[in-house]
C-alpha cells in the first residue's frame, strides 16, 4: 500500500497543530490569546501550531476548552490525518 504524492503522512504533531490552527481561524482566535490560555509566550504558540513543539495533554484539553471542541475528537482527527488512506490504483 503506497499513498500517492498528494496524501503524504503528517507526523500527529503537525497534524494536530493544522487542525487547530485552522479551528482558531474560523473562530477568529489569535495565537497571542491562544497563548494565554495556555500560559505560555506567543512564538512558542507557533512552534506549537507547526509541531515543532509537541501541545501536551493538558494543554490540549485547554485548546479543545477554548475552542468550544473535545480533545478526543481533535485528537483522533489528528491521527486520521496523519495516516491517510492509501488511493487506489
Amino acid at each position: 500500500m503506497t499513498m500517492t504524492t498528494t496524501e503524504k503522512a503528517l507526523p500527529v504533531a503537525t497534524a494536530l497543530g493544522a487542525i487547530i490552527h485552522q479551528l482558531m481561524w474560523q473562530q477568529q482566535i489569535t495565537q497571542t490569546a491562544m497563548a494565554a490560555a495556555l500560559g505560555i509566550q506567543g512564538p512558542t504558540m507557533g512552534k506549537k501550531l507547526r509541531g515543532r513543539v509537541t501541545i501536551t495533554v493538558d494543554e490540549l484539553a485547554t485548546i479543545a476548552r477554548v475552542l468550544g471542541e473535545d480533545a478526543g475528537d481533535l485528537m483522533l482527527r489528528a491521527c486520521r490525518d496523519s495516516n491517510p488512506k492509501p488511493s487506489d490504483p
